[in-house]
């Protein structure tokens, strides 16, 4: 015998009596048989040696180990059993099949056998099972698509040696596992079996039982395979069932069960099938688990894969057939001449499959005649699957599929009901329960549904759960993505939560039930809070200021926070002296917060011109553990700008005296004010150094001075010039609230200057310096005086006490007649405003009436001259002054809000905090009374109702928006907020993609206009034969929770918006999601530019004061705010880049021309300015690049990819997804390119899988790199394959034209689970430009880049466009600004090289780092355009 699968083995001789040894020998080749369906040729592999001695060896690929049976005589003999010697059986089962027809058949009537094989498998011969004869069949051969199709015609059944057949058989060449059996019989036979074959597995107790067609006058006889002797069973001749207690694998076979006194050939047949393995195992000692095969198919007992039944396939089974249909993918048809589906085509069919299946009816047919259709809950193969179908309508499952059918209206399953077949739904757990673990785990247990209805198994259970929130963040956004995780366990433990997070968790069992409805209402929902754990490490800790004596240093919170900040520990550390201090301080902080929070602190008291080690470490709440200690180092300056202030006292007059003041030559910009100081120096004071943490810096009311005191500050002055000032002390002024009071008569007074230092939210003092001279303030006569004053007060007082009384009477004569309740707030910043002060939607104010509030910005103005806007920015962000600015605008409700909180209008409120004022709200008409929409008029510069700001409309507010917009006659509609942000709706698609009506009003889309950056939509709207054109402007890059990095495309945009000129003077509607935040981004700054435009001067915070009287808070927070002063700046402060095309060439000269007076061009001149823009990418962006695995995949650490602009490689086994490159967006589109550093040698892979990534059918290589394996590795092959990993990159052609070499190249991802054709890949290799030159040594190889980029088809410009130079930055920076330049260029025929620089630095911000490159843009664009005349 040949050992196929694994070494030979003897089994100990037998000794056997003649008549044993027929049956023992089937019996262990049965074993044989079955497990590696050796088709009955036992004979040919089994060999006898002493054959008339009655002994044998049987020589086989399994080993056999001794059990024992007793004989037909009762002699003890060996019985065999087997194991697989190889893990596992290599032989596929093929994808064959056999179709039977009339194998009931009349007597002497012929049948057919169809046997279908794949075209690309050898033959299939035809044969009997029990070969009792040597019939050999006429066989037929055709094909169909891509089968082959077989065709044997059976004459009538025969017998030989008074044995009948029954079975009939494919065989394919060298497969044996593959082999297929079809049972056939006469029609009249005595008895039918229920089911043609038995499946069962090993060990299982098995009945196989006969139906009587027709009564036996005998008693009956049961075979095996056409022998009366049945190992191991025994049964009595009355019955039409047999009995297996414990089946092994050797009673597989062939029964019959005949009549002894009719004809044998009216016997009946059933095939018996015992799996080697028990239920649900397979393979060597069958120790593997089955997948589960689905809708009746069977796990094979050495591969373990499931054979699917007729109409079912895919890997278990899963996938379905159309009826008529049958084999792996549905290729083979019942009826071999139809091209589509037959509902009956598969009637009175015996389809037989592989073992262990056997043969079964067709999916939809049952009986032995396979010509009866399946019953209501049962379909499949032979109708041996049920269920609880709850379709749609009460409607049956297909008998077919055991799916629902579509009921017509696009449904298929009863409410509430799943799944392809309808069979589970959802039902809530009971008595659901959560514990603690962890900071990051939580226990759940339950009870199931099954406990509360009979007739219910739940098949698993389904926990989802969603981060809804953090407990540290007020009115925290959840996470949209929601996390689901099985189990068959009523207890699970929820891991890798978040720490400091609110959670919902949600468990329902996914159940099979009869029920349809059920009645209880339980609800298996909770809230789960996770506690606080260690907080990480502060961010981006730095010092802003460093004093003679003082520190001053700031750090970053986490957030969202992990906990609830509770302290922080400062230990500094003189590095000269070792000398150390600790310090803890108490946050205080909130118990709530809505983003990072930035913490400044200040160590005084060090000592000058020392260096300092600080190290920080903070602690959150009720956690014991403090964060990983941060530290810096720091020195503090050798004198402070104060001590080179010279102050001295040059004269005096009466109670005056007059001093000088000059500042030194230190730059005391770090100063945000000065205190003028008065000290009295007599035997009771002596001079010594005044501590101004005392009250002495308390303001005094200028209309009632303070008591006495020694020492006292007399003024404040907010800046002192370089040439000094002079300054009179005591001469009864009021200056930024201190009074400076007169001089004491019989004084001495020395006089001196304090500067004060605003920082950390709070002002700090420097030493006062007193002038080197004191004063004397002589006495006075004045008798005389006072004796004249007596006279006059004596004759004017009564008449001021009457004129007093008649006021006080008027006054009250006026309120009463008017009765007009006034309420009058000031702001006056300081640490305790809060909300408590103006609450959102106070319940108070909607009682009122409007609110007077005229002085409410009466003194918040800050007029800024537009030359000086700039630097105010610079000092102010660095001061914290702008910051201070924004906190002292008024917050909250400031009017009442009464009709928005009315019950038939809260449901049309977004947000429940944030409602219109009622007098400046929007009013509609409509026929229902209803007036109400979230909407208020917000006044321009110098123009009423300017602007309507609105929230994002809801789904139920769409109409009342198109009703709003006709109303008021709109024309431009401005959205800053996109549909879908972070998987949250924040606003409804509320406009059509082509025609809509609401209600009486017709909207159809005329044009839409795409761009990197924003959207720009024509609408015709309608009414009563009514047309009008409105211009929909959508703004798509607002990042959420974020302001956008660069103000560029943000003011391109509006600029955009101001270019449209309607016909009618009318609001522009603008909204975002809630209508404050970006909505008065864009209101705040147009009208702040507006009033730049007209009076050379802007004034931020008057305006969004005034306009915050008319819609609650809004620019809601500080980021908004500076972003808008950073925006004038561009608008209104660096001049016009812009050229219209057609003009550059003209202006070219002017632009590279010197100015006589600072030698510096224009271009020269915008570059510097474009520095001042540069930001500055924080650690806290480039995280993943600075993690030790992704630290050696970057060429230079001073060239990293921020995380935000980076592209995310698919995973690859453990592989990071981090590649040093980033996302650059065109003009027209956003991330346009992705620009990369060459690849590293170890960088080669990751290279392959952002093109795979990103569908990258484009490689721009700007450099001629110096090729080598070490360094610089080539990425492609010059000819032939090569693989990079799971990546074949395979060479087509190359085309070589001077210095430009474009090389076609075919690329497949072995790995791809798509069976989709590999990829096609253009590369375009510059090669004069070298790779030490910041610049390529002529401009028409990037003009050639350029044409072949847009010559390529669709295909392949339509995804991003990989560009790559040695370091990622220097030539790509130059070829990506070019083509936003020329994308413009095409579009708006207009150039701005300046804006276009800077829009491609946004996400890479080491582009373009030297004038001669930004000059060589305008070269490179000079030439273009030349080259196009």
């Amino acid at each position: 015998m040949k050992a196929l699968f694994g070494e030979l083995f003897f089994i100990p001789v037998f000794h056997l009596s003649a008549n044993q040894l027929p049956t023992i020998f089937e019996y262990l080749c049965g074993i044989l048989q079955k497990d590696l369906q050796l088709s009955n040729e036992w004979n040919q592999d089994v060999y006898f040696l002493g054959r008339n001695k009655w002994e044998f060896l049987l020589l086989c690929i399994f080993k056999i180990q001794g059990q024992s049976f007793v004989g037909n005589n009762g002699e003890f003999v060996a019985y065999p059993s087997y194991k697989f010697l190889s893990s596992y059986i290599s032989e596929n089962v093929l994808n064959v099949a056999s179709l039977h027809t009339k194998y009931l058949f009349e007597e002497n009537e012929s049948h057919r056998q169809y046997c279908f094989l794949l075209k690309n498998r050898t033959d299939i011969k035809f044969g009997l099972y029990a070969r009792i004869n040597n019939v050999r069949p006429t066989t037929i051969f055709t094909t169909r698509g891509d089968v082959k199709l077989f065709a044997a015609d059976w004459k009538a059944a025969t017998k030989g040696n008074g044995k009948l057949n029954a079975g009939y058989q494919c065989f394919i060449q060298s497969n044996t596992l593959s082999t297929l059996t079809s049972l056939a019989f006469r029609k009249d036979a005595y008895f039918y079996p229920p089911k043609l074959t038995v499946t069962v597995n090993l060990n299982e107790e098995v009945h196989l039982q006969m139906i009587e067609k027709e009564v036996c006058e005998g008693h009956v006889i049961w075979r095996k395979n056409g022998e009366r002797g049945l190992v191991g069973v025994s049964y009595n001749h009355s019955q039409t069932s047999i009995t297996f207690p414990v089946i092994e694998v050797g009673h597989s076979g062939i029964y019959s069960l005949e009549c002894n006194n009719s004809d044998i050939s009216r016997a009946g047949f059933v095939q018996l099938i015992v799996r080697a393995c028990p239920k649900g195992k397979y393979g060597n000692n069958c120790t593997q688990n089955c997948s589960g095969c689905l809708n009746g198919g069977i796990c094979h007992d050495l591969n373990g894969k499931c054979i699917c039944s007729p109409g079912f396939y895919g890997r278990t089974c899963e996938k379905v057939c159309p009826p008529g249909s049958f084999g792996r993918k549905c290729k083979m048809k019942c009826k071999f001449d139809s091209t589509s589906d037959d509902k009956l085509g598969c009637k009175e069919a015996l389809i037989c499959l592989p073992h262990p299946y056997g043969c079964s009816c067709a999916a939809g047919f049952m009986g032995i005649f396979c010509n009866e259709t399946c019953k209501p809950g049962t379909f499949g193969a032979g109708c041996s699957e049920k269920l609880h179908c709850h379709c749609a309508n009460g409607e049956n499952c297909n008998i077919f599929t055991g799916s629902c059918d579509d009921n017509g209206d696009g449904e298929k399953c009863a409410p509430n009901w799943y799944g392809d077949q309808c069979d589970y739904t959802l039902k809530d757990v009971v008595e659901l329960s959560v514990h603690t673990v962890s900071t990051s785990a939580v226990n759940l247990t339950w009870k199931s549904p099954s406990e509360l209805y009979s007739a219910t198994h739940a098949r698993f259970y389904i926990i989802t759960y969603q981060r809804i929130g953090w407990r540290y963040v007020c009115n925290a956004s959840g996470d949209v993505k929601i996390f689901q995780k099985n189990t068959t366990d009523t207890t699970y433990v929820l891991q890798d939560l978040e720490p400091s997070a609110i959670y919902r968790v949600h468990v329902r069992a996914n159940i099979i039930s009869k029920y349809s409805t059920f009645n209880d209402s339980t609800t298996s929902e909770v809230i789960v809070e996770t506690s606080a754990t260690i907080p990480p490490p502060p961010d981006d800790l730095h010092v802003v200021l460093s004093t003679s004596s003082s520190l001053f240093f700031v750090w970053s919170s986490a957030f969202p926070p992990v906990g609830l900040l509770e302290h922080y520990k400062i230990i500094s550390r003189n590095l000269l002296t070792n000398y150390t201090n600790a310090y803890i301080f108490y946050a205080f902080e909130d118990e709530c917060r809505n983003r990072s929070f930035e913490y400044c602190h200040a160590i005084m008291g060090l000592t000058p011109n020392q260096e300092y080690e600080i190290q920080l470490i903070i602690f959150n709440k009720n956690v014991s553990i403090g964060s990983e200690a941060v530290t810096i180092a720091a020195k503090t300056s050798s004198s402070d700008p104060i001590a080179d202030f010279k102050i001295s006292i040059f004269r005096h007059d009466k109670n005056e005296v007059f001093i000088d003041i000059l500042p030194g030559s230190a730059n005391s910009s770090i100063y945000s004010a000065f205190l003028i100081v008065v000290d009295t120096v007599d035997e009771y004071h002596k001079p010594n150094q005044i501590d101004l943490s005392s009250d002495i810096h308390v303001k005094s009311r200028c209309n009632a001075p303070s008591s006495y005191k020694h020492t006292y500050i007399t003024a404040k002055i907010p800046n002192i010039p370089r040439n000094g000032i002079n300054f009179t002390v005591g001469n009864k002024s009021c200056l930024n609230g201190y009074y400076n009071r007169p001089l004491k008569n019989g004084k001495m007074y020395r006089i001196g200057i304090a500067a004060i230092i605003t920082i950390c939210q709070g002002d700090f003092y420097s030493d006062v310096v007193f002038s080197s001279n004191t004063v004397f303030i002589e006495s006075l006569k004045t008798e005389a005086h006072s004796a004249h004053l007596s006279v006059v007060l004596g004759f004017l007082l009564p008449l001021l006490i009457i004129l007093g009384i008649f006021l006080l009477l008027l006054y009250f004569w006026k309120s009463k007649k008017y009765h007009m309740p006034i309420m009058k707030k000031k702001f006056i910043p300081n640490k305790g405003s809060s909300e408590s002060v103006f609450g959102v939607c106070n319940e108070a104010l909607d009682e009122m009436e409007i609110i007077e509030t005229e002085s409410l910005c009466e003194e918040l103005s800050n007029c800024i001259p537009l030359e000086e806007l700039h630097d105010f920015i610079k000092h102010g962000v660095r001061t914290n002054k702008i910051k201070k600015e924004f906190l002292s605008l008024p917050k909250g409700q400031l009017y009442p809000c009464s009709v928005a909180k009315l019950s038939d209008n809260k449901y049309k409120n977004r947000y429940g905090n944030i409602l219109p004022y009622d007098h400046s709200r929007v009013k509609l008409d409509t026929s229902d009374g209803s007036d109400y929409i979230h909407a208020n008029y917000i006044d321009g510069y110098k123009l009423t109702q300017k602007y309507i700001a609105t929230q994002g409309p809801m789904y139920n507010t769409i109409t009342d928006f198109w009703s709003m917009v006709w109303k008021e006659k709109v024309s431009k509609i401005i959205m800053i907020t996109n549909v879908m942000e972070n998987g949250r709706c924040k606003c409804e698609k509320y406009w059509p993609d082509d025609v809509a009506s609401y209600e009486d009003i017709k909207l159809s889309l005329e044009k839409e206009e795409s761009f990197a950056d924003f959207v720009v939509r024509t609408f015709s709207i309608s009414k009563d034969e009514e047309h009008r054109e409105i211009k929909h402007f959508h703004f798509v890059s607002w990042p959420d929770h974020d302001v956008p990095l660069n103000t560029t495309p943000f003011i391109n945009f509006l600029k955009r918006v101001r270019g449209y000129k309607s016909h009618c003077i009318a609001p522009i509607v603008i909204h975002c999601s809630a209508g404050i935040g970006r909505t008065g981004t864009v209101i705040l700054f147009e009208s702040a530019f507006q009033m730049g435009i007209q009076e050379i001067q802007v004034d931020v915070l008057s305006q969004l004061c005034s306009k915050r009287k008319q819609r609650m808070n809004i620019v809601e927070n500080y980021d908004q705010y500076i972003f808008v002063y950073q925006a004038l700046v561009e608008a209104l402060c660096i001049g016009n880049t812009n050229i219209v095309s057609k003009n550059f060439l003209k202006e070219y000269s002017n632009l590279i021309k010197s100015n006589e007076e600072t030698g510096a061009s224009m271009i020269e001149n915008q570059f510097h300015t474009l520095n001042d823009f540069r930001r500055q990418l924080m650690p806290k962006d480039i995280h993943s690049a600075y993690t030790i695995t992704n630290q050696s995949k970057n060429r230079s650490m001073y060239i990293l990819p921020s995380d935000r602009a980076r592209p995310f490689l698919g995973k690859d086994s453990n592989d990071s997804d981090y590649i040093n490159a980033v996302f650059i967006s065109s003009y027209t589109k956003k991330d346009a390119f992705v620009a990369t550093q060459y690849p590293l040698p170890e960088t080669v892979l990751d290279f392959w899988r952002m093109i795979s990534t990103l569908k990258s059918r484009i490689i721009v290589l700007l450099q001629n790199i110096p090729f080598s394996d070490s360094e610089n590795p080539r990425f492609w092959p010059e000819d032939g394959s090569k693989q990079y990993g799971r990546f074949l990159v395979k060479f087509e052609s190359v085309i070589e034209e001077n210095d430009i070499v474009i090389t076609n190249l075919c690329v497949n991802d072995t790995e791809s689970e798509e069976q989709s054709p590999p990829d096609s890949i253009r590369l375009l290799q510059i090669k004069s430009w070298p790779v030490e030159c910041e610049l390529p040594t002529d401009t028409w190889p990037i003009l050639e880049a350029e044409k072949f980029i847009n010559a390529c088809p669709s295909k392949f410009t339509d995804n991003v466009i990989t560009i790559t130079c040695l370091d990622g930055v220097t030539a790509c920076g130059i070829f990506c600004t070019f083509l936003h330049i020329t994308d413009q260029m095409k579009v708006e025929q207009e150039i701005n090289i300046f804006q276009s620089v800077k829009c491609t630095r946004t996400n890479r911000t080491q582009f373009i780092t030297s004038l001669e490159q930004y000059t060589f843009l305008f070269e490179l664009i000079k030439v273009y355009l030349e080259s196009m005349l």
